[in-house]
């Protein structure tokens, strides 16, 4: 369930506007969502989220104190809880099954601090060339008025998200549910109580941790290193493929990357490229438990392709395209900044590929 297990992230980013229409796209929905001046206030909130596909089915529990930019969040799932405590820029978040607490903090936490309208602002930037919205009667969700607005894919778009149902409380810009229906996925987030204008001290922001408590940092389950490419070569224990620079590629930076979580087998060597001086793609090469993975099928978001006479995909996501295959125990993937670039120029420079070599 990896893809799924992602949905949850994505669904809180989906709110909608307040002025009701039958038909519009996702460009007038922002226009009339930055129309509004309504200001989020401090509330106490009680979630339910189901995640299932045709192999598993999850089910959280979450109940969450909102203040500014603070929050708590207890989550419960499978037997297990987890408190997360966001503020400013840092985050801490308590295993309380295993008595751990790990924690980081952001150079920069804007985007830990969205609102609601740059929630959506973002969301509708993924999705205005991809789906449609209309709106449907006003519900009830949590006791609470909502407008119930459904984005649908369009049939010959591929896309991240599939059929999008969102539920958006009539008065303020609180999404109070959620649906998401992929080919090979369901997924529903819903309020199930809702204490809007609460009264919340600020001692509920702090965590209650025994004196025994484990304590990590993010950073140390990721390990990234600049390095060379005759480094890169060491520690992937064998050659790989890349692009010779010449008078107008070059590389700008080759990094190391490598998992130190046993449950997330992964190490990479990624090289940066700029031609004539500008960012120009990313080539990763990817060791990890999932190279063998089958490329043999479109999905909602990518397309199956021929690299290098090996199974591939492509993606496309405007802004940014990338092609991926398996070759010789190793994942590539090669990322082009430039919009402009078709798919045959960059399976046609993928031909052109050499294997590293120590100088």
């Amino acid at each position: 369930m990896k893809k799924l297990t992602l949905i949850p992230l994505l669904l809180v980013l989906l709110v909608g506007c307040q002025e009701a229409v039958d038909q519009f796209s996702p460009d007038q929905v922002m226009e009339k969502a930055i129309a509004s001046s309504t200001e989020e206030a401090p509330y106490y909130g009680e979630i339910k989220m189901t995640i299932e596909d045709s192999d598993d089915k999850f089910v959280m529990d979450v109940k969450e104190w909102r203040k500014g930019d603070k929050s708590l969040e207890e989550t419960t799932a499978e037997g297990e809880t987890m408190v997360t405590l966001k503020e400013g820029n840092t985050i801490k978040m308590y295993d309380v099954t295993s008595n751990v607490l790990y924690e980081t903090e952001f150079d920069d936490s804007t985007e830990l601090n969205l609102s609601s309208k740059e929630r959506v602002e973002n969301l509708l930037e993924l999705t205005e060339d991809t789906h449609t919205i209309e709106k449907q009667e006003n519900e009830t969700i949590a006791g609470r008025e909502a407008i119930h607005l459904i984005a649908e894919k369009k049939p010959d778009k591929k896309s991240l998200f599939g059929t999008q149902e969102i539920w958006i409380d009539k008065e303020n810009w609180l999404v109070l549910k959620t649906t998401d229906h992929s080919a090979d996925s369901y997924s529903i987030m819903e309020y199930t109580k809702l204490e809007l204008d609460a009264q919340i001290d600020d001692d509920v922001f702090t965590l209650d941790l025994p004196d025994d408590v484990t304590i990590e940092d993010f950073s140390d389950d990721l390990s990234d290193e600049e390095i060379t490419l005759e480094e890169a070569i060491e520690k992937m224990d064998d050659a790989f493929l890349y692009f010779q620079e010449d008078d107008s590629l070059t590389i700008e930076e080759v990094t190391h990357f490598i998992s130190a979580d046993d449950e997330f087998n992964m190490e990479s060597v990624d090289i940066s490229y700029n031609k004539d001086g500008l960012p120009y793609m990313d080539v990763s090469i990817i060791k990890s438990d999932d190279s063998d993975e089958d490329f043999t099928d479109d999905d909602d978001l990518s397309e199956a392709i021929t690299v290098r006479d090996q199974p591939g995909s492509y993606l496309d996501l405007d802004e940014m395209k990338m092609i991926n295959w398996n070759e010789n125990g190793l994942t590539y993937n090669l990322w082009f900044i430039n919009p402009n670039v078709t798919l045959e120029e960059m399976t046609d420079l993928a031909e052109k590929l050499e294997e590293v070599e120590k100088d």
